[in-house]
């Protein structure tokens, strides 16, 4: 039943209208990530949303990771308690966040560790739009982007633009989030700043959080050339709740196993970049450094890690004409160098480094004014060492595209390609020898549709990997990280947009995913055939947005997540799968003068779920992290305009 109501719910949202008395619905934004330059999404053949600055400010979504769980294909889990939920691009599981590529500003934030991004550290406030480009990306940016490529753009203030802001969220567990920040924009220098602090008590006990953030941003021009420099820290302190066991989620949901155990972090990075354009040449360079320490606790267990990566990514972008066809031409550089160092109370320490040196070319040659084709290719070396072991590899990378545009607002498109990964300092520890790059060949068709009032997008897709990196459970946490044999992923996703009204916006998307292993055994079991655990089948979410007046609105919200194996069960034996899920959020957001007000709540249904499970190999039941039930949240802002 639950399934049917979302279905019709979703079919309504994204039928077509081209009602004449309503005003025209622009759905194009410029796009940086798919090219690495500014380029239109209507010329790339890929499936592409951007998450606007108005979509933020709007959303009941108070997190990155929530945010990004509207999304079409994209699934959010969380099996440690941590801010930074795991980000699950097209249904790789557990490894879902090695198989996403999220990047800040063009820079990497994934980790070369079994980490998430450090999402949490980058305040809402920061960010201008976030852009989500579905499939491979790794012709432009390397490794780990099979899924897809998340960019988060920052705010850059703008010539003339003085603004500043100071506000105070407050929600249910002693939630506090206060925030500060401001733009000023002159001809000759412009300066971005914001800040906040965010402590909660969680639903959890022990699971305690405090965050500090800091972003920056500085930019001026000199001898023709845009220089810009970024800036940033966070420093993070979090109580570790730990799992509960099938018992314990019906006695004492909020309890906890661990009350000692913790983790602290400190961040920083800070990058900067030049930009000119010479007829009909562009060039652009950034140059960063990113530093991150951590300690954690886990019963007696204490582990220390830093990390340090520095990177180098220039690259230029060429228009010409190519046998009298508009033509444009992308080739660029990127290096990096990433250090790792950690010790334990036991003794133990390990030293681990990675080195990539890459170069790449793209290539889009306008064939008409209707058809786009596109190809790419990377060469990468990559060096990766773990105390006294050594690898060298070479892993590459393809991309071919064609888009065509039928009639004006119908166009579909083509990819194909081969994408890689290569394993993390964590899968490569206590092996004999180190794990080899897993590769994807990759698969996309897609149609877009756009009216006056609305915008239907739909891709159908497919990806068969070999060698992919994965977890070996072979008893409690005990196991060890191997190379798979072949699997696939598939799937399809529908994404909708109806602006039903002149106030009322309705947007929708469903996905259907599934996942195999193609063949080969797991722990001496033949799993051909088997699927995956942590991908559901099937995802929703729907959302509408109603502007009851100039000043105030109103944002609703339903995400529909599917039943899913669960960790631990690659033979499908288990008999019982993570339960089916509905979220319903709420919020208002009200204007006076130069303050907003903001009233909510998340989960309105109570619903008591949980987003990540383990079988037990000892006996027939499970661990899960269970989630918060309803809660509330309120917010005051006040933004100072002279």
């Amino acid at each position: 039943m639950r399934n049917t109501i979302l279905a019709s719910a979703l079919v309504c949202a994204v039928g077509n209208t081209f009602a004449e008395e309503l005003p025209v619905f622009e759905l194009r934004s410029t796009v940086v990530t798919p090219q690495r330059f500014a380029a239109a999404p209507e010329k790339i053949p890929a499936s592409i949303s951007v998450i606007t600055r108005d979509t933020i400010e709007h959303s009941t979504a108070t997190t990155l990771p929530e945010l990004l769980s509207h999304e079409a294909g994209i699934k959010t889990r969380n099996n440690s308690g941590s801010p930074d939920s795991q980000i699950d691009l097209r249904g790789f599981g557990i490894t879902g966040d090695r198989n996403t590529l999220v990047l800040l500003d063009g820079q990497r934030l994934s980790e070369i560790e079994l980490l998430p991004a450090q999402l949490s550290s980058i305040p809402l406030d920061a960010i201008e739009r976030i852009e989500v480009v579905r499939g491979s990306g790794a012709v432009l940016y390397g490794g780990g982007a099979t899924g897809g490529v998340i960019n988060i753009i920052t705010r850059a203030p703008r010539a003339g633009q003085r603004e500043a802001y100071a506000a105070l969220n407050y929600g249910s567990y002693n939630t506090t989030d206060v925030r500060a920040g401001g733009l000023l924009g002159t001809q000759a220098l412009s300066l971005g700043l914001h800040a906040n602090r965010y402590d909660s008590d969680n639903y959890r006990d022990n699971n305690q959080v405090r965050q500090e953030n800091l972003e920056g941003d500085l930019r001026f021009p000199v001898f023709g050339i845009n220089w810009k420099i970024r800036f940033g820290s966070d420093d993070q302190t979090l109580r570790l709740p730990g799992s509960r066991t099938e018992a314990q989620l019906a006695t004492d949901r909020r309890g906890t196993a661990s009350p000692n155990d913790f983790s602290t972090r400190t961040g920083k990075h800070v990058s900067l970049g030049g930009a000119a354009t010479l007829g009909n040449t562009e060039w652009t360079a950034d140059l960063s450094y990113r530093q991150r320490e951590a300690s954690a606790l886990y019963s007696s267990y204490r582990l220390n890690t830093q990390v340090n990566v520095l990177a180098a990514t220039p690259r230029v972008k060429i228009q010409h004409d190519l046998f009298g066809k508009p033509n444009v031409s992308i080739v660029g550089l990127d290096w990096d160098d990433w250090n790792y160092k950690s010790s334990d109370n036991f003794g133990g320490a390990t030293l681990a480094g990675q080195k990539n040196q890459a170069l790449y070319f793209h290539n889009q040659t306008s064939l008409s004014a209707a058809t786009e084709f596109s190809w790419g290719a990377r060469l990468q070396h990559v060096r990766s060492t773990l105390g006294t072991q050594g690898q060298n590899r070479t892993p590459t990378a393809f991309e071919l595209g064609l888009r065509h545009t039928w009639a004006p607002g119908v166009s579909t498109f083509i990819k194909t390609g081969r994408s890689f990964r290569i394993a993390t300092v964590d899968e490569n520890k206590d092996q004999v020898a180190l794990l080899e790059p897993q590769t994807s060949h990759d698969m996309e068709v897609g149609l877009e549709l756009q009216g006056n009032t609305s915008k239907l997008g739909l891709s159908i897709y497919r990806m068969r990997l070999n060698n992919e990196i994965y977890f070996q459970r072979l008893a409690g946490s005990f196991g060890s990280n191997i190379n798979l044999s072949p699997t696939e992923r598939r799937g399809l996703e529908l994404n909708g947009t109806w602006l039903a009204r002149r106030d009322i916006t309705l947007k929708a998307n469903y996905s259907y995913t599934e996942a195999k292993f193609r063949e080969g055994s797991y722990g001496g079991v033949d799993v051909t055939g088997n699927d995956i655990p942590l991908v559901p089948r099937h995802g929703a979410n729907l959302g509408l947005t109603w502007n009851l007046n100039s000043k105030t609105r109103f944002s609703t919200d339903a995400q529909y997540v599917g039943s899913q194996r669960f960790d631990n069960d690659q033979a499908n034996t288990f008999g019982r799968k993570i339960p089916s899920y509905v979220l319903v959020n709420a919020g208002i957001f009200h204007d006076i003068h130069n303050w907003r007000l903001a009233l909510g709540v998340k989960n309105l249904l109570n619903e008591k779920y949980f987003s990540y499970g383990v079988r037990s190999l000892s006996s027939p039941t499970f661990n899960a992290y269970p989630e918060a039930e309803r809660t509330f949240f309120t917010a005051v802002e006040y933004r100072f305009k002279p």
